[in-house]
């Protein structure tokens, strides 16, 4: 309608408006007494980019890319359809986007947001405090943490991602071999597909291709397809062998259980604490399953560089009686079901001598004759 020769839009529900290019163009909005157009250019203007737009607070913003826009103090929207809001920051790769304090958005459809975050590279996305996201289509989240490795994440504290697809958690933890990962406190996996999880100061070196440390402290290797754990004092298995040493440090490899090897280097000790009667501490349960020749357990024993002098035990049983107040102690007891077969206490080749007694009286020939011994010489 028109009102003192002023053409207005009547919002009182009294007359149907109708709206066109033409009549919006025309026509002149205010709001109060103030042109609404006035307003507009008062907070926005176009920036040197095609149809850019910057917040016209005087303080320095540039929207030089196609379409863009660029809100806050001293920022710059330099890409084709970017945005950047906040304090000093930019965004200058084409679909990029920035917010926050001086952060930068570099690469194409790159994204950092916080406080001097930057992603550098193609997809690459940037956010928290001083992160930086310089791999392709890399990840960097927490506090001066760095993903430069082509697809790579990392997030925590002065975290690094090198490798391609690599990944870096927790606290100055560092993944530089493709494919590694590296989680815990001051943790290092230099190799390819290697990793260290939990644990701190723990490292695979280079050469530990396919390797891993599982928590500990100080655990280092560089053994290829291996586990390290740091728990299981002297046990640690590499190649296709089962080790035993004094270092304090396990390694695993799957190879190595298949081969049904145990190599003990030092003393391999079982220490058991019986917890009710007729207890075992090591006990072999076998079935032959209709095989002949079937040990339970065989022993292949070579000798040292003995003398006439010298002895060596290959299985040494040593009984302690101080707690006893009486009773037998057998220290070879052998037990049989009834069956068909010849069963035997001992079994003793043709070229060795049976018993070897030290002292004493090995049994009176009554004794011998009852249980069946039949040479008593």
């Amino acid at each position: 309608r028109t009102s003192g020769g002023t053409r207005e839009i009547d919002l009182s529900g009294s007359t149907n408006n109708i709206f066109s290019a033409t009549s919006i163009s025309a026509t002149t909005f205010y709001s109060g007494s103030t042109d609404v157009s006035d307003l507009i250019n008062q907070y926005f203007a176009s920036g040197t980019g095609v149809n850019s737009i910057i917040q016209n607070n005087e303080t320095g913003n540039i929207a030089s890319g196609l379409s863009s826009i660029a809100i806050g103090s001293g920022t710059t929207a330099g890409g084709t359809e970017s945005f950047v809001i906040g304090k000093s920051s930019k965004a200058i790769g084409n679909f990029s986007f920035s917010s926050g304090f001086a952060c930068l958005s570099s690469g194409i459809e790159s994204f950092s947001s916080g406080f001097k975050t930057s992603a550098t590279t193609n997809t690459a996305v940037s956010l928290g405090n001083s992160t930086l996201a310089s791999g392709t289509q890399s990840l960097a989240i927490g506090t001066s943490t760095i993903a430069s490795g082509t697809d790579s994440v990392s997030q925590g504290n002065l975290s690094v991602a090198e490798g391609n697809r690599s990944i870096a958690l927790g606290n100055t933890t560092l993944a530089s071999g493709d494919d590694s990962f590296a989680q815990g406190f001051k943790n290092t996996s230099e190799e390819s597909r290697s990793a260290t999880l939990g644990g701190q100061q723990n490292s695979i070196l280079p050469g530990g291709t396919n390797s891993v440390v599982i928590g500990g402290t100080g655990i280092s290797g560089n053994s290829p397809n291996t586990v390290y754990f740091p728990t299981l004092k002297g046990l640690y298995i590499t190649g296709d062998t089962l080790s035993a040493t004094t270092i304090n440090t396990q390694i695993l490899s799957a190879t190595s259980i298949s081969a049904n090897t145990l190599l003990v280097s030092g003393t391999s000790e079982i220490v058991h604490f019986a917890k009710n009667s007729d207890d075992h501490a090591f006990e072999i349960d076998v079935n032959a399953k209709g095989f002949g020749d079937v040990n339970a357990q065989h022993i292949s024993y070579v000798t040292g560089a003995i003398i006439s002098t010298s002895e060596e035990s290959v299985l040494l049983v040593n009984i302690d009686e101080i707690d006893s107040i009486g009773g037998d102690v057998v220290a070879l007891q052998v037990l049989a079901t009834s069956g068909n077969t010849r069963t035997y206490g001992m079994g003793i080749g043709a070229t060795i001598k049976p018993i070897k007694q030290l002292s004493g009286t090995f049994g009176d020939a009554d004794s011998i004759s009852a249980n069946t011994i039949e040479n008593t010489s």
